[in-house]
């Protein structure tokens, strides 16, 4: 994966400082559909890691992770008209979209098989560089919550992460 780096961070601040150079590695270029196309996926995970020390001395430490998570939209090469670098993207794009969809289909169906003598199949996370990343999440130990919005701009994830107090 290009440009992964991991930072250590103490407060909201230094959070928003990692997104905005994040946002500015992302790859945005033109297409008959959009100027500003997003051509690829963009992911930020914040490791979280909490102890707590009870009466007796004993300490709990608790990790989660906490991904945001701003997918390039899906494009049809004829609507775009794209060729070359544009159309390589174009591919890449949608073929990870694809594998992303068909791993929470597998899961939701193998979900419905829980209940019934249906033998669950194999769920494969390792088709793309993104549902490997997001395997724990998808289909792990986790409560996980699914946000789709429209909006094209970090503002929306500034105001999101502004909300989150650190210890």
């Amino acid at each position: 994966m290009e440009n992964c780096t991991e930072r250590h961070v103490k407060n909201n601040k230094e959070v928003m400082t990692v997104i905005d150079e994040g946002s500015t590695n992302r790859h945005v270029a033109a297409t008959s559909m959009n100027l500003v196309s997003s051509r690829s996926h963009a992911v930020f995970t914040a490791f979280i890691k909490t102890t707590t020390v009870h009466k007796d001395g004993k300490k709990c430490v608790r990790t989660s992770r906490f991904h945001i998570v701003d997918l390039a939209g899906c494009e049809k090469v004829n609507d775009t008209n794209a060729t070359g670098q544009r159309l390589k993207e174009l591919c890449k794009i949608n073929q990870s979209l694809s594998n992303l969809g068909k791993v929470i289909y597998e899961l939701s169906e193998n979900s419905k098989a829980e209940g019934s003598k249906k033998q669950p199949s194999f769920i494969n996370f390792r088709q793309s560089k993104l549902t490997h990343l997001l395997k724990d999440s998808l289909g792990g130990n986790s409560k996980t919550l699914m946000i789709c919005t429209l909006n094209p701009h970090i503002s929306a994830i500034r105001e999101t992460l502004s909300t989150i107090k650190f210890a």
